[in-house]
């Protein structure tokens, strides 16, 4: 039996929340070795499909682009968690100052680097070598030790047997399932709450023009929270600080006697912020952020009738 290693996607982690991940999934056009872009003066990554030296959304990152960080070169600016990432923030990385990974003498990709039997001669070469344990830290600087503790792994590398149980419990896991549940208090004129979900239960679904999110909403709310609604909710990212939003579906009223439908409409604002450095951190293995939802609701479509306000405050991506 013969071993293949077979590279599906690159993923370049962005300040430790998952929606921020800088992927990439491979096709024919992707050079190997990946070049990857560090963040000027700090720590995130970012594939670099092309090794052009510079990050293009939806081509250097193909998954999650108005999520994706990207490269920003800007944290001095006091423009670093501006809502979308633009052209402006990333500097160009120029060919001499690319770091060049370790290649053994028999690699065939070393031919394209090599100047005069020299690999790489005009540029440094990076040293690959396990991350280190907590221990050291501790005893250098306590302070380090949590950056350590939660990164890395004393099994490493992890072998696992491929399965189809795997690799439905991947393909959730990575689609950010629990991650994509927001609960929240409403007020619309009566109290309730809000729960958001995937569009497909466990699935998160993309728009593929506009890169937006599509999810599914219901709340509930009034006297025994009889009146209940579903719609599907549409908003253009799941971590930027702030982002529009628009709703369509319907809310079922009902008075205590009967119950009357009506087709609403809900569009606003939502800010995120997030909640690894608040008292609710403990949170942050279900979701990296809270946030407040303002918006203005409608019923009917032509007329429109009854317009109000709405305020939703919870914790959740949406």
């Amino acid at each position: 039996l013969g071993y293949w290693i077979v590279i599906q996607k690159v993923v370049g982690k962005a300040h430790g929340i998952l929606w921020y991940d800088n992927t990439l999934v491979v096709d024919e056009f992707t050079h190997f070795p990946m070049t990857v872009l560090v963040e000027e003066g700090k720590h995130a990554s970012c594939t670099d499909k092309n090794s052009d030296g510079a990050y293009s959304p939806g081509y250097d990152v193909n998954r999650r682009v108005n999520d994706a960080w990207g490269v920003r070169d800007t944290g001095r600016t006091g423009m670093l968690f501006t809502a979308a990432f633009n052209s402006w923030m990333a500097k160009v990385r120029r060919p001499e100052h690319r770091v060049f990974p370790p290649l053994p003498e028999d690699s065939f990709l070393r031919e394209d680097y090599t100047v005069d039997g020299v690999y790489a001669p005009d540029n440094a070469i990076y040293e690959v070598r396990p991350f280190p344990r907590s221990e050291p830290a501790e005893a250098y600087d306590p302070h380090l030790t949590h950056f350590v503790a939660d990164k890395g792994s004393e099994d490493w590398p992890d072998i696992v047997t491929d399965s189809n149980i795997k690799k439905f419990g991947s393909w959730v896991t990575d689609e950010s399932f629990v991650k994509s549940i927001t609960l929240a208090y409403r007020y619309d004129g009566l109290s309730g709450f809000s729960v958001v979900f995937p569009l497909l239960i466990v699935k998160p679904v993309s728009d593929p023009l506009a890169g937006g999110w599509i999810m599914n909403r219901l709340y509930f709310k009034d006297y025994d929270l009889r009146d209940i609604a579903w719609n599907f909710l549409y908003t253009l990212s799941a971590s930027r600080w702030i982002d529009p939003y628009f709703a369509i579906g319907v809310e079922w009223d009902n008075d205590g006697t009967s119950t009357t439908s009506h087709f609403m409409t809900e569009m606003g604002l939502k800010f995120r912020t997030s909640i690894a450095t608040t008292p609710l951190g403990f949170l942050s293995g279900l979701t990296d952020f809270m946030g407040v939802r303002l918006g203005v609701k409608s019923f009917g479509l032509a007329p429109i009738t009854d317009i109000g306000w709405v305020i939703e405050i919870g914790a959740g991506s949406f």
